[in-house]
């Protein structure tokens, strides 16, 4: 299978990069890595943290990354032709996608459209924030399976008609990165 994994913030990437790292464990799946959104802010601090976490990037996908409100549907609509070219050229047999970026909705919504499952990691959560709460519901909408981290969130998925069978209460994936991690030992003053 061909996995195209889309990450935009440092809070997706969190999230999905533990996924990244067990697909590409599978040597018969063929993963491919696509950056955009504020990882393309700050290229060296954002491509370093790729190369330390050893998840190859092979594909970034320009866009506007600063302003807020109207320029959330210029991101979208910057996005969407460059994903529809990959879907057409390489048609991948899934898209994953983490949390509630426009550049996630722009994603599930080209890739719903090109008719390619999408996978939603961290749906169904609830933050005091609105327009990402309407953004998550958007995509969880346009999903096909979910990979959800809490009960509470599994509950929220059901209760908008998701089907049950393609809800998975898996935990938290920033949990299995952070397992991975190096820790420090704190110092001592």
């Amino acid at each position: 299978m061909h996995f195209l994994i889309l990450t935009a913030t440092h809070q997706d990437y969190r999230a999905l990069k533990s996924v990244v790292w067990e697909l590409l464990a599978h040597k018969q799946h063929l993963t491919t890595v696509a950056i955009t959104g504020v990882h393309l802010m700050d290229e060296q601090g954002g491509l370093k943290k790729f190369k330390e976490d050893e998840i190859p990037i092979a594909l970034k996908l320009d866009n506007i990354t600063a302003g807020q409100n109207s320029v959330e549907a210029l991101k979208t609509a910057f996005l969407i032709p460059q994903l529809a070219g990959f879907f057409a050229f390489n048609k991948p047999d899934a898209l994953v996608v983490a949390h509630a970026s426009v550049e996630a909705f722009a994603a599930a919504s080209t890739a719903f459209l090109s008719n390619i499952p999408v996978v939603h990691v961290s749906g169904g959560e609830h933050t005091a924030d609105a327009f990402t709460n309407n953004i998550r519901f958007a995509i969880s909408r346009l999903t096909h399976l979910h990979f959800v981290a809490t009960k509470e969130a599994r509950n929220r998925l059901k209760a908008t008609g998701e089907p049950s069978e393609r809800i998975h209460l898996v935990g938290a994936p920033e949990i299995d990165a952070l397992l991975r991690e190096t820790i420090a030992a704190p110092s001592v003053l």
